[in-house]
């Protein structure tokens, strides 16, 4: 195994305020919240696997087997006993692997978080001599598809992009397994951002800009209550409600390209974000217990200004719930505090 330095900076932590309005008490705060920029690196293996054991990921090289994390730690010797090898497991070679850093969950979020960071390095990548990204544990026929379109938009190197949708075990030689890509949910990296800068469509006209609601009515969980209603009511005030999973890449672009201002329950469509133009502004609603304050992480990497909004929590707080369960938001209150601060009349 050989290491290959890829972040010119090192890896650091820091604290930085965050915004947060209180449905309950009707207060602003600024709460400090941490913040790890991330240092990506790469493990470039000869001849060996990759392989999920548990919640463990384990490279085997030789008679080796070392424990690969999902941050910014160097791999350990596995002492754990691992599973029998998986016959017939698929075999790729001048590869990048991808879904072993960190699970994917097959999540457009979580891809383009947690995975995406690694395409800033194209150049180097393809001068090493690795020609396929190769991406385990995606099972959405429409996720695969929006992800051969990010690939195809960021890379200017035509690079192949395989699925190996079930995947315990891949087989290679001569591959790279990046490290150090995320820290979930506080830590990210700084490539992400340039990476999409590159990217970003024209800064629109004032005439072309556009309010969105980036809605969860095509998710399975965490709904806001009578979300139809909610996204009638915000449509009668100008929004355009957003179904992210209907859109290519492309029109992602161009839409999100054109927000002024950004509205949604915390969820995976929100990291569309990375097509907003610099000072964005950005509204994340959930209940506090359901807070994914990576999405503030991601904003701030982004140079976009976000607004995690709190609502009262009701029912059972339990790890297992409390990112499923539908919850109540104040609609006036919401749209209020979300023009307010869309007007720069939020002072926290």
């Amino acid at each position: 195994m050989r290491f290959l330095t890829l972040s010119e900076t090192a890896h650091s932590t820091g604290t930085h305020p965050r915004q947060i309005y209180r449905e309950d008490t009707g207060a602003y705060l600024a709460d400090p919240d941490k913040h790890d920029v991330c240092a990506p690196f790469g493990l470039v293996i000869d001849e060996g696997a990759v392989s999920h054991e548990g919640d463990d990921r384990i490279i085997r090289e030789g008679g080796n087997l070392w424990k690969i994390g999902p941050g910014k730690e160097v791999p350990c010797r596995f002492d754990g006993t691992p599973s029998p090898r998986v016959p017939n497991a698929p075999f790729h070679e001048n590869c990048v692997i991808l879904g072993f850093h960190f699970r994917i969950f097959n999540n457009i979020g979580h891809f383009i978080s947690d995975q995406l960071p690694i395409l800033f390095h194209e150049d180097r990548l393809w001068d090493a001599g690795f020609r396929k990204i190769v991406i385990s544990q995606i099972r959405s026929e429409p996720l695969m598809a929006r992800i051969r379109e990010m690939v195809a938009l960021l890379c200017r190197h035509p690079f192949e992009v395989v699925f190996e949708t079930h995947a315990r075990e891949i087989r290679m030689r001569h591959a790279l397994v990046p490290q150090g890509l995320s820290i979930n949910p506080h830590g990210k990296a700084p490539e992400l951002a340039h990476l999409f800068r590159r990217a970003l469509r024209p800064a629109p006209a004032p005439g072309e800009r556009v309010k969105l609601y980036v809605s969860r009515l095509d998710a399975g969980d965490r709904h806001p209550v009578d979300e139809p209603g909610l996204a009638a009511f915000l449509e009668r005030h100008g929004y355009i409600t957003v179904r992210a999973s209907e859109l290519t890449i492309p029109q992602s672009r161009d839409l999100f390209g054109r927000a002024e201002i950004v509205l949604g329950p915390m969820g995976a469509a929100l990291a569309h974000m990375v097509f907003c133009q610099p000072g964005t502004k950005l509204v994340v609603f959930s209940p506090e217990a359901a807070d994914g304050n990576w999405f503030g992480t991601l904003a701030r990497i982004l140079g976009l200004d976000l607004l995690s909004y709190w609502t009262p929590h009701t029912g059972e707080r339990t790890e297992l719930r409390r990112f499923s369960e539908d919850f109540a938001v104040d609609r006036d209150r919401l749209l209020a505090v979300t023009e307010d601060f869309a007007a720069g009349r939020v002072a926290v």
